[in-house]
């Protein structure tokens, strides 16, 4: 959920977001201080937002289906995305391409960097010249492969905010199963 938080932050404009790399967990293991209780909080004037990121609709991602104006890559795990898992959230967006959201984490739970990430991108079929739409199965995965793009050095990637829980309930939107996009 923080990469969720990330991508809403980034997308009203805020400038200075960050990420605590590892998350909690890592901060423990490597003994920093913690603190308990409420925090003092001055209250800020918050300013108008200005969308700064797009976030895409289901009529935008099904007239992307025709047009393949932009790459589509799909966060969830290898099993829902191709069908066969039994979860009710079988196959994908019609040519998405396939990108668990784990695979950009290294053991200790960082983000992968440089060529490292980059390949996790490339081994997906993903074109980093070219603009990319993520989902998952509500719009919080997606978000890690948006802030694993946004690390690549990627800015022109959306979130097809409905993800798969909006797609897949609708009879009327086209679905694939099997591996999806040829690389």
């Amino acid at each position: 959920s923080a990469a969720r938080a990330w991508f809403i932050a980034d997308l009203y404009g805020f400038a200075n977001v960050a990420i605590l790399d590892g998350g909690i967990a890592k901060w423990r293991e490597e003994h920093r201080p913690l603190e308990s209780g409420e925090p003092e909080i001055a209250p800020v004037d918050f300013p108008a937002p200005i969308l700064q990121r797009a976030v895409r609709t289901k009529a935008e991602m099904i007239a992307n289906c025709a047009s393949c104006s932009e790459q589509v890559l799909d966060a969830r795990d290898r099993g829902r995305f191709e069908g066969r898992d039994g979860s009710g959230s079988e196959g994908h967006i019609p040519g998405a391409r396939n990108l668990p959201f784990p695979s950009l984490f290294q053991s200790d739970g960082t983000y992968k960097t440089g060529d490292v990430l980059r390949s996790e991108f490339d081994a997906a079929g993903v074109d980093l010249s070219k603009p990319v739409v993520s989902y998952c199965n509500s719009g919080m995965t997606a978000a890690v492969l948006l802030f694993g793009l946004h690390l690549a050095g990627k800015r022109d990637a959306a979130l097809y905010d409905g993800s798969w829980m909006e797609w897949g309930s609708d009879p009327d939107t086209p679905k694939e199963e099997g591996p999806g996009a040829v690389v």
